[in-house]
């Protein structure tokens, strides 16, 4: 996928990676090579239509901004970096998410001026990632609306003033999460539960990927809000989207963001960011689309 044009892919096949083979045991190890290729099936996205978000081929279609915690010596870097193995299915650039010594609440990166985007057309979100061999390989993928963006023209939710949390705090709560469950592990309340106009319970789905590049599929309907009194729909925001199993308004996506976890080293790959839908797919439903695109 190019930026701003649709491009589906033949069945070819490029490397990525390698895979170690067994070695020990009575015999010993042998002479002969000890990793070989694992091929990348690229036919995969032709069941798809694609609409581009960032195919991330330099130069950079969309900027994006990073913010690593307080811990000394904490890192958090979002690149459009070359390939190390080369090319997969074409493409030779992808964006290298980077974190390490985030002991605090962990690291975050998303687009500036990704919204107002009209996804309403499409399933869901997509994505071609691995994860380096000795990386962390979870992260939470977020999609905000006007019902839960922040500081974003168009928003119809309420930034209110909190108390200062903090230099370690990027937002009024901070939440663990087990990247192999999705699961809430522990989560501290820095200020009283938010109101039900107040912005910021952010749609999030975790997402668990392998060593090896694959393709990624998320429904619209795997992003989820918590359980807070401004969750959507209540008295206060009503607006909800036309996506099975959710109440984002898909056609007015505003944020798009990737957290990572504390403590753990992340050296994590993405490429040909979209929005996917399966051949021949129709939406039930859309609540209007915004930008034409």
């Amino acid at each position: 996928m190019v930026a701003g044009r649709w491009r589906v892919r033949s069945g070819r096949l490029a490397r990525a990676g390698t895979l170690a083979l067994a070695c020990g045991g009575a015999f010993g190890c042998t002479a002969y090579a000890t990793t070989k290729t694992v091929p990348v099936n690229c036919s995969v996205e032709d069941a798809y239509d694609f609409k581009s978000i960032d195919s991330f081929e330099m130069p950079a279609s969309l900027p994006m901004w990073t913010t690593a915690d307080c811990t000394a010596g904490a890192l958090m870097t979002a690149t459009e970096s070359s390939l190390p193995d080369g090319s997969r299915c074409g493409s030779t650039v992808a964006l290298e998410i980077q974190a390490s010594r985030n002991a605090d609440w962990g690291s975050l990166a998303g687009y500036n001026g990704f919204g107002p985007r009209d996804g309403s057309a499409y399933e869901g979100i997509s994505f071609w990632a691995r994860g380096a061999v000795d990386s962390n390989k979870a992260f939470t993928l977020s999609l905000d609306d006007p019902n839960t963006a922040s500081g974003t023209v168009g928003s119809t939710c309420t930034t209110y003033p909190t108390p200062d949390a903090g230099a370690c705090a990027p937002t009024a709560s901070t939440t663990i999460i087990d990247p192999a469950t999705g699961m809430v592990l522990s989560s501290g309340t820095l200020m009283a539960p938010p109101l039900p106009d107040q912005c910021g319970n952010s749609y999030t789905v975790v997402v668990l990927v392998t060593g090896d590049w694959q393709l990624y599929t998320i429904p619209f309907g795997h992003f989820q809000q918590g359980a807070t009194p401004n969750r959507v729909p209540n008295a206060e925001l009503t607006a909800t989207g036309s996506a099975p199993g959710t109440t984002l308004l898909t056609s007015q996506l505003m944020l798009l963001g990737v957290r990572l976890p504390k403590a753990l080293a992340t050296d994590l790959w993405i490429d040909d960011l979209a929005f996917y839908r399966h051949k021949g797919w129709a939406p039930p439903g859309r609540d209007g689309g915004v930008d034409g695109r």
